[in-house]
């Protein structure tokens, strides 16, 4: 079915949606594809041997690396190996996970500016339709999109749960976006999760990023490479684990747009499996008998179909984000 043609089942009821990398991608594809964070990461003293490992398993998949490490981590302890040897697969994973971090932010886009007026209104009158916003992106496009309160629609207003001091607060507001994995302005404090903002000095958020990392203080951000590993990390932040909450609490109509159903993301659907939403609908893009989107319906048909909730599948090309179809 096409956009328009869910909305029609709809009617006049509200829908949550929940936004994969796909997102980002159709803005431009570039910055957040996977080839281009590949070549914009380093490894510090570690980088021949690390670009090997992506060689050898014939990818450019930063999780599916440091699935593997972690996996031969964990086969060695039971063989009694080099104790030197497992710390050594464990520094290199964490070294990939940091190299795609700070890929991310030396990749993204600097300014708000650099996506057009036009861009914004499409993309906000696109968000304005739905009752809560969930996103597994780490990058800040939809963030700065909700920002954008100069321009329609005028009405459109979202709480992210922040407040004073840019603190989250969130169980005590009427929060309705949710970073399910954490997001480059997003950090942790001892007072709790914090945002960073546009500064009074005209910093903007990207360029603290990137000064924060260069300090080795980096961002709220979940990118384990198992949705077990996903999962322990976001059940130990209070923000994280109120997001993935709120989730199983969804109930009536979700779209899923730009989401993959990778494996590594079990807990995500897991949660929506959990919550009272009756009817999923999930974007393809492209033949939807290509291999990957039967992965893809498979996946989806088996993580979240039940006696009681229907999946149906979308046109992604139909769906009027940044711009017109």
């Amino acid at each position: 079915m096409t956009f328009e043609e869910m909305r029609e089942t709809i009617g006049e009821e509200r829908i949550s949606v929940l936004l994969g990398n796909g997102f980002s991608r159709s803005w431009c594809d570039e910055p957040f594809h996977y080839e281009t964070l590949y070549y914009a990461a380093r490894f510090g003293d570690r980088e021949r041997e690390i670009r090997q490992l992506f060689t050898v398993l014939e990818t450019q998949d930063f999780e599916k690396v440091t699935s593997r490490l972690r996996a031969s981590r964990d086969i060695l302890r039971l063989y009694a190996a080099n104790e030197a040897l497992v710390t050594q697969l464990e520094a290199d994973a964490q070294l990939i996970k940091d190299g795609l971090l700070r890929a991310i932010a030396e990749t993204h886009p600097s300014r708000p500016n650099e996506i057009s007026d036009t861009e914004y209104r499409h993309v906000r009158s696109f968000l304005a339709r739905f009752k809560n916003i969930y996103t597994v992106n780490y990058d800040l496009l939809m963030y700065w999109a909700r920002n954008q309160n100069d321009l329609p629609p005028d009405d459109w207003d979202t709480d992210d749960g922040f407040r004073g001091d840019r603190l989250w607060v969130g169980p005590d507001t009427d929060q309705e976006i949710f970073f399910l994995h954490g997001a480059l302005h997003l950090y942790e404090t001892r007072y709790g999760v914090r945002k960073h903002s546009f500064t009074k000095r005209g910093q903007a958020i990207i360029d603290t990023v990137q000064e924060n990392l260069r300090q080795n203080v980096f961002p709220l951000f979940v990118s384990e490479p198992t949705s077990e590993a996903k999962l322990n990390r976001i059940n130990k932040n209070p923000y994280l684990s109120y997001c993935l909450r709120q989730l199983a609490k969804e109930s009536g109509y979700m779209f899923i747009f730009g989401h993959g159903f990778s494996d590594v993301d079990r807990h995500i659907f897991s949660a929506v499996d959990h919550s009272s939403v009756n009817h999923v609908f999930v974007a393809i893009f492209g033949d939807p008998n290509a291999e990957d989107n039967r992965r893809i319906r498979g996946n989806a048909t088996a993580y979240l179909q039940t006696e009681f909730r229907r999946v149906s599948f979308v046109e992604a090309t139909s769906v009027p984000i940044w711009r017109d179809v």
